[in-house]
């Protein structure tokens, strides 16, 4: 049976896992639009209590802002090296641009109780997209390799295309 979570949002959130990076039963991660006119993006955690019954997520009731802002559903995704453990947003510029954007979060100043920094806005350079509806990490297969995080997209036209971008966030 669904569950109320405490939020409103005016389109779909993008939700993610963390299997045991809190050092507990893990964290699921969401963002979502505000139900308002400032199409604010914001950010909110759940920790997973081992029932497997959904309404035994308790969700933060004060989602934190991340200072961006978009006219659609956003997409999430992980981003590990030795070096960083990011927190990756991606979503549609809140103007008629519809420029595909990315922002991020370092996980473990968050787990450590630090906050929840938000690095500002960067576009992918010449991409842009009408919705944007999944992104995902591409691992590592070969020594040296650096892991892209993938974003899947409808074209920004009325092609109906689907396409997809990779990226390397760094903050």
């Amino acid at each position: 049976m669904s569950a109320p979570i405490g939020q409103t949002s005016q389109f779909q959130p993008a939700v993610i896992l963390d299997s045991g990076g809190d050092g507990g039963g893990g964290m699921s991660h969401m963002l979502f639009v505000s139900d308002d006119s400032s199409n604010r993006l914001l950010y909110t955690t759940s920790a997973q209590i081992r029932t497997g019954d959904s309404a035994d997520q308790k969700w933060d009731p004060t989602p934190i802002e991340t200072g961006q802002s978009t006219h659609s559903a956003p997409g999430i995704a992980f981003y590990q090296t030795p070096t960083q453990n990011l927190l990756v947003a991606v979503f549609i510029a809140n103007d008629s641009s519809n420029r595909i954007l990315w922002s991020a979060m370092d996980l473990p100043t968050f787990y450590a109780g630090k906050g929840a920094a938000w690095s500002p806005s960067t576009a992918l350079e010449g991409e842009s997209a009408r919705e944007l509806f999944a992104c995902g990490t591409i691992g590592v297969t070969t020594p040296g390799e650096v892991p892209l995080v993938n974003v899947y997209f409808l074209a920004n036209d009325d092609s109906g295309r689907l396409l997809t971008v990779g990226f390397i966030p760094s903050i």
